[in-house]
């Protein structure tokens, strides 16, 4: 082979060599930022989820003031054993609205429940596991009610109602904690239910005194 046919050659083979390596280097760059971008994404997906996922339960608690209306608002569908009164008077107005409130109490559970499923891929692992385990005792909670007369759990757990409140709180407190340290943000404290009860309190004491 003549010499300028091996230096044509030699030109060709590494423009080639030079332009494959040019586009590998273009195709990392791209699955790079293909990779931040999906990550920005599941970040700010993450966000908005866990920030959907407090309002629930907050909502949740909210409409549920346990000291207030009684276990009764948790016992849906109605159970003739359980709450004879709600069938003895079909026509009593107050037993109409309570049992429609507690289908709606019952309807805010579930959605939570379907909530945390449809999110499974979004919201951290040790938030879920955190949420799940609290939400199952306050589910185990209402479950127990719905079988068990006043009397009975009366005799059970004569503190089954305040057992029950705080596994709601613990739901709530532990929750926002996990989502709190998953996110890994400086400078941000979350309140605990009991902290914020006790500093309504100072106001309220101060009005009294």
């Amino acid at each position: 082979m003549s010499t300028g046919w091996a230096a044509f050659l030699g030109v060709i083979s590494g423009s080639v060599i030079s332009g494959t390596f040019l586009i590998l280097i273009d195709w990392f760059k791209y699955c790079r930022k293909r990779k931040e971008l999906i990550q920005e994404i599941l970040v700010r997906k993450r966000i908005e989820s866990s920030s959907i996922l407090i309002n629930m339960i907050i909502e949740l608690r909210d409409e549920l003031p346990l000291y207030q209306t009684g276990i009764e608002v948790l016992r849906w569908p109605k159970d003739k054993r359980i709450s004879p009164e709600f069938f003895k008077n079909k026509e009593d107005t107050n037993l109409k609205e309570k049992n429609d409130y507690a289908e709606k109490i019952y309807q805010r559970i579930e959605e939570l429940r379907k909530f945390m499923h449809n999110n499974t891929l979004i919201i951290a692992k040790n938030v879920q596991l955190i949420f799940w385990e609290h939400f199952s005792e306050f589910v185990s909670w209402r479950n127990k009610f719905r079988i068990y007369t006043d009397g009975q759990l009366n005799e059970q757990c004569p503190d089954y109602l305040e057992n029950c409140f705080n596994s709601l709180s613990a739901l709530l407190d532990n929750t926002k904690n996990a989502i709190v340290k998953d996110l890994d943000v400086q400078g941000f404290e979350v309140i605990s239910i009991e902290e914020l009860n006790n500093s309504r309190q100072k106001g309220v004491n101060k009005v009294i005194k």
